[in-house]
This record gives C-alpha cells, structure tokens and sequence, in this order.
C-alpha cells in the first residue's frame, strides 16, 4: 500500500510498474496485489456518499465527484489535497480525522461506488486482488 502523490495518469503507471516488479522479483511468493491509490487512499475514502451518511454527513456537496483527480497542497487546510477534504468532510459529519473513520468509511463503501468515482487507481487494485481469488471481478 503506497499513495502515487500525484494526478498524473503517467505517474501512476509508472509507480504500478516498479510495485509489479518488485512483486515479481520474489519468486513463488505469495500473489502481490498493488494498493496503489491516485494521489492518496483519501481519494477512495471521498467515493461513496451513502458510506459518508451513515457517519452522519447530512450535505454530500464536499465529496467530489472525481476524487482521483484531486490535488493540491498537502499542508494547506483550504486545499483539494485529499487529505485536508477529508478532514473536511470529517468535521462535516461530525466524526474525527481518524484511523478508525478510515475504517468505518471503507467499511461501509460500496466497492462498485468507489470503482466508479476512482476507475483508474481502485479498479487496478479491485482487479488484481479478484486474481488472487479474494474478490468478485468488478463488472
């Protein structure tokens, strides 16, 4: 699990690359699956508005609707950085910037959702932990 930092679909391919790589390098090793977020893993934390009620955000207008291709400074709280719109949204709902809301997030996400707002970065990691047999294939 790693973030690329950057929009850029360039980056991101080359980043996936050195990670596959890397997993290929270890032979009959367990199958490597690339948690390999578009900016950062609040990208996909920013996906699934239904997730984000369940914490009690009552207006959804904070989560974007291309959350991969947020950006901007990671130290300015006014920016699209995914990590200060996710503080944000957190002081939003009401719920802490925190592990734990991380975690009730992602657990209350809809995969299909957060494949649909992410396809580039979510959709690699959905597909490639399907071919370890951990998950459906997306479809």
């Amino acid at each position: 699990m790693a973030d690329t930092d950057s929009v850029d679909d360039t980056d991101w391919d080359e980043h996936h690359a050195w990670i596959i790589d890397g997993f290929s390098r270890i032979p009959d090793g367990p199958a490597g699956v690339a948690g390999l977020p578009k900016c950062a893993s609040e990208s996909w934390l920013l996906s699934d508005e239904a997730a984000w009620r369940q914490l009690g955000l009552e207006d959804p207008s904070e989560l974007p609707n291309q959350p991969e291709a947020l950006s901007g400074k990671r130290d300015d709280p006014e920016s699209n950085h995914p990590h200060q719109r996710f503080t944000r949204v957190c002081e939003n709902a009401g719920v802490s910037d925190s592990r734990e809301t991380r975690v009730e997030v992602a657990e209350h996400s809809t995969m299909a959702i957060v494949a649909r707002k992410c396809p580039k970065s979510f959709v690699a990691f959905w597909s490639e932990l399907a071919s370890t047999g951990w998950a459906m294939a997306p479809g």
